[in-house]
């Protein structure tokens, strides 16, 4: 049997009553499947999958799924998820089963914990910035193109090309928008003369508080819906409720990324 552990590093549930729980996944960077990748979303009733109550297949190389199909609507310990995916040689690889639920015991906990969600996301709304995430590649496929812009040897983007991998290495170097809202925390402006004149180096950060969907990794990149300013995740911390892997609110550290880079090419929805 293969091992969760070698294929899926972590696999998140956010709750969401209203538009569906969000599961979300990432794959350990040393597993080497043969490409494309075909993810799928299983749900059951009974920890050992022997049943599967509702699934979402084929979904194809992307880092998440929703479960909008409503059954789930209570806190009873009783829904499971699990994440498959399925390799072009036709290899299949389970996730750990992810328990979305809770004993009568910490019913009060998990729903303490839905209430933050909540207000975190209308918080954000009403106060903040919407825009969209531009979740990192980390696997995907390459084309001949792609395949150019990267070292033989060493296996590491050496081009930042427009319309093929936006320095990433994988065809697309993104995968397609994800709607988020956050709101700036504190910011600063630097702006000093090249020493090697060039002109006026300019820096712009900012720390800004995100909900806690979509989950942000470093080197993600979030776009202002409005403005279409784009920034690039340094760095990320999470709150999450005690005693659970519910994720509450995440923390980034942003750098406004010059519009000159190639990830400005990069098409985003009209503003919502």
């Amino acid at each position: 049997m293969n091992d969760p552990r070698k294929v899926f590093s972590k696999v998140s549930v956010i709750p969401d009553w209203v538009r569906g729980h969000f599961i979300q996944w990432q794959i350990d960077p040393f597993f080497k499947g043969l490409r494309p990748y075909d993810f799928s979303l299983e749900i059951s009733e009974t920890g050992d999958f022997s049943e599967i109550a509702f699934a979402k297949r084929n979904l194809g190389e992307v880092f998440f799924a929703v479960d909008d199909s409503h059954s789930k609507q209570s806190w009873a310990p009783n829904y499971t998820y699990r994440v498959s995916l399925t390799t072009k040689d036709n290899k299949v690889y389970h996730s750990f089963p992810v328990l979305f639920g809770s004993t009568r015991h910490e019913q009060r906990k998990y729903a303490m914990a839905a209430e933050i969600i909540r207000k975190e996301i209308l918080l954000a709304r009403f106060v903040g910035t919407a825009g969209w995430l531009l979740r990192r590649k980390s696997y995907g496929a390459q084309s001949a193109k792609t395949l150019r812009n990267i070292d033989p040897v060493s296996g590491v983007p050496i081009a930042d090309t427009k319309q093929e991998d936006y320095g990433v290495g994988l065809d697309g170097g993104y995968f397609d928008p994800v709607p988020c809202v956050f709101y700036t925390e504190s910011s600063s402006q630097d702006k000093q003369l090249d020493i090697e004149g060039m002109g006026v180096k300019e820096n712009y950060t900012s720390i800004a508080r995100v909900p806690g969907y979509p989950i942000i990794e470093v080197r993600d990149v979030i776009c202002e819906a409005v403005d279409g300013y784009r920034y690039s995740v340094q760095s990320r911390n999470a709150k999450q409720f005690p005693g659970s892997n519910i994720t509450l609110t995440q923390k980034v550290n942003l750098n406004l990324i010059p519009t000159t880079d190639s990830v400005y090419a990069i098409p985003i929805p009209v503003p919502f």
